[in-house]
């Protein structure tokens, strides 16, 4: 029996096109307008109720939070936090485990457990009264 070879004619081949990015989703800054004893969460402008992810906490009228659009509906992301001074000067952060306020090589690291550690390239500690230090030791160098 002859053998014949078939051979496939060549397929043409097309540049293959990169998917589509999803369509870009914006988070928006809203104020809450009101909230029900069931925990809807209404917003200013909007008539509908918005979703609220669990993580965003307990919510009250007048609060800022972050939403983003999830079709028909707006979903709250989370609170946004004014860290403005209390009507009293304050200004007060807090943690659970530390706080850390850093810039470039300085740092101050607040923990739980009670430590303040200041630390930096060069450190000055300046007082028109007494600068004292005081601590169950002190250890210079």
């Amino acid at each position: 029996m002859p053998t014949t070879s078939r051979t496939r004619p060549p397929v043409a081949t097309r540049p293959r096109r990169a998917a589509a990015p999803p369509a870009a989703r914006s988070v928006l800054l809203a104020t809450v307008a009101r909230c029900s004893s069931d925990g809807q969460v209404w917003l200013e402008g909007h008539a509908a109720p918005a979703l609220l992810l669990a993580s965003a906490g307990p919510l009250a009228s007048g609060m800022r939070v972050l939403v983003q659009q999830a079709g028909d509906a707006l979903v709250i992301l989370g609170r946004v936090l004014d860290r403005q001074p209390a009507a009293d000067g304050r200004l007060e952060l807090a943690a659970e485990r530390e706080v850390v306020i850093r810039s470039g090589a300085a740092s101050l690291t607040l923990t739980s457990a009670g430590k303040a550690i200041l630390a930096g390239e060069y450190v000055l500690s300046r007082s028109r009264g007494v600068n004292k230090i005081k601590g169950g030791s002190v250890q210079i160098n």
